[in-house]
């Protein structure tokens, strides 16, 4: 069962524990980047065999609507409840960070 935490709840406030980027993550991420990047595809498989364990070169990496509307199935109703709800922050969020348009006249300029 998926246990929610209000956050809003708590008494003290959350700190970050670092605030800067580990240097070697950093570094991983941007030649994930770099080879994925370069290789395309087969960077793809390699890197999907190295983290996740699945090895995608027969199979493919494009997932059917047949195969999405199974694993939406096997979603728990309330960890769905809870992703829609975290995509509509999220969303509402990066929305208010899109700069608005705006004209403004003066004598007719």
């Amino acid at each position: 069962m998926l246990d929610l935490i209000d956050l809003r709840r708590l008494v003290q406030r959350l700190e970050p524990r670092r605030l800067e980027i580990d240097p070697s993550v950093a570094e991983a991420v941007r030649d994930i980047v770099e080879r994925t990047r370069v290789e395309g595809d087969a960077a793809l498989f390699d890197l999907t065999m190295r983290f996740d364990g699945a090895d995608l070169r027969e199979r493919g990496i494009v997932t059917s609507p047949e195969e999405l509307a199974a694993a939406l199935e096997e979603v728990p109703a309330e960890l769905g409840h809870a992703i829609d709800g975290l995509i509509a922050r999220i969303t509402e969020l990066h929305r208010k960070q899109v700069p608005r348009e705006w004209v403004e006249e003066r004598d007719g300029v």
